[in-house]
């Protein structure tokens, strides 16, 4: 037997997120919940870590955190650290700002 395919924007929505789901390597494996929305894509290896889980007071979101709890600990900092590496090496390049310009503070607006 397959495994039933998956659509990403159904893992992603917080319904289906915290509803038992298929482990996506084994049709026999036993079904997860996963700890917040944001771990949907950890075994993928596209999910983002959560900067606060591993801190002494843990994430205040809970399983609503829309980044993932399921990274172990310094997970964050040895992204980072390898993204510095490969953009000093000339691999990647920085995002500017036309590239995503949702991130640019616009204060004008403001005005």
């Amino acid at each position: 037997a397959q495994p039933t395919p998956i659509r990403i924007a159904e893992l992603i929505s917080k319904e289906v997120a915290f509803q038992r789901i298929p482990d996506l390597r084994e049709a026999s494996a036993p079904q997860k919940v996963l700890p917040s929305v944001g771990s949907v894509m950890h075994e993928l290896g596209t999910c983002k870590p959560c900067a606060w889980f591993w801190k002494p007071g843990s994430c205040q979101n809970k399983d609503n955190c829309s980044y993932c709890h399921l990274c172990p600990e310094g997970e964050l900092k040895a992204r980072k650290k390898a993204k510095v590496a490969m953009m000093r090496l000339g691999v990647i390049t920085p995002k500017t700002a036309k590239e995503n310009p949702e991130t640019v503070l616009n204060l004008s607006s403001l005005l």
